[in-house]
């Protein structure tokens, strides 16, 4: 998942501005080494070094540096020019519902929702669990404002998405599966192998319907791909997920292993009449917070 974390882009610029990772470490009141995480974490994102740096001598800004630097600049001014209450606008909304299925934005949410909240401080966010039975009509039904689910590309037109982040699926198997130590699996490698029922309807069923899941018993269905690793666990069936819920659900006794063929992308819709103030500011911030340099040209 490729983002940037407001802080860190916070902490770049100070760098470039100051060409001195203590000098930029006293301006924003923090240590250095905070800093320099920062900006190795933004380095490791676009894989190149923004700054050459070096014990006993000035910071310089690399060619690459340059380049990502001008880009986080006008993410800056981007993000600032955000409306909000702050600046007289009115939230159009006292609460927000946000939906999600899955693991959401993962460790991104955090920074967005704080970055959100500065501009929004009087508007509240509740939090309403999606499952595989509503994730494409719980915004056009009106039970929550804002979904981060998985994408198709087959949205009805009524909704506006944003893709955040894109990954493979991924065959979950139990370790003492034969395929759990595969490096990639096709939908043919696992043609006949027992899977794990899913109540999937809608676009995810369309998703999956190139391996035998539909066919599987239903004394075990899964709705909730948070329940997988448990599930898979407990009968040492196989189930479909994205390699997206590798880090959080992935333990020594279930494998997340690469399979071929559709991607797993996800990402957060709205509907396209929703127009208040409050909650086009936060898909905003989502959409800056995952512009990197390699795909801003292409999103502007």
């Amino acid at each position: 998942m490729t983002f940037i974390d407001p802080r860190t882009l916070a902490h770049t610029l100070a760098v470039a501005e100051q060409m001195h990772f203590g000098r930029a470490a006293q301006e924003l009141y923090t240590s250095p080494s905070v800093i320099s995480r920062s900006v190795k974490s933004l380095e490791n994102t676009v894989g190149a070094p923004i700054f050459d740096r070096g014990p006993g001598r000035e910071v310089e800004i690399t060619a690459r540096g340059r380049h990502v630097l001008a880009h986080l600049r006008r993410t800056l001014d981007a993000l600032e020019s955000l409306p909000s209450a702050g600046a007289g606008v009115e939230p159009g909304a006292s609460v927000l519902r946000i939906g999600v299925l899955g693991v959401g934005l993962g460790e991104m949410w955090e920074p967005v929702r704080s970055t959100w909240a500065q501009r929004w401080p009087g508007v509240q966010l509740s939090y309403t669990p999606i499952s595989t039975q509503n994730h494409d009509t719980a915004v056009l039904l009106g039970e929550v404002d804002l979904a981060i689910v998985q994408l198709t590309g087959a949205e009805e037109p009524e909704l506006e998405c944003l893709t955040t982040s894109t990954w493979s699926r991924a065959i979950v198997a139990h370790a003492s599966s034969e395929f759990a130590d595969a490096d990639l699996l096709n939908p043919e490698d696992v043609a006949d192998a027992p899977f794990l029922a899913a109540d999937a309807r809608g676009r995810l069923a369309d998703w999956s319907d190139d391996l035998p899941i539909a066919e599987a018993p239903r004394d075990t269905v899964i709705t909730d791909p948070g329940h997988v690793s448990t599930a898979v666990a407990t009968t040492r069936r196989l189930s479909l997920h994205g390699m997206v819920g590798q880090d959080p659900w992935q333990t020594r006794h279930v494998r997340w292993v690469p399979l071929s063929g559709r991607p797993c992308r996800i990402g957060v819709t709205v509907r396209r009449d929703d127009q208040r103030p409050a909650l086009r500011g936060l898909l905003d911030i989502i959409d800056l917070c995952h512009r990197t340099p390699e795909n801003a040209d292409a999103q502007m």
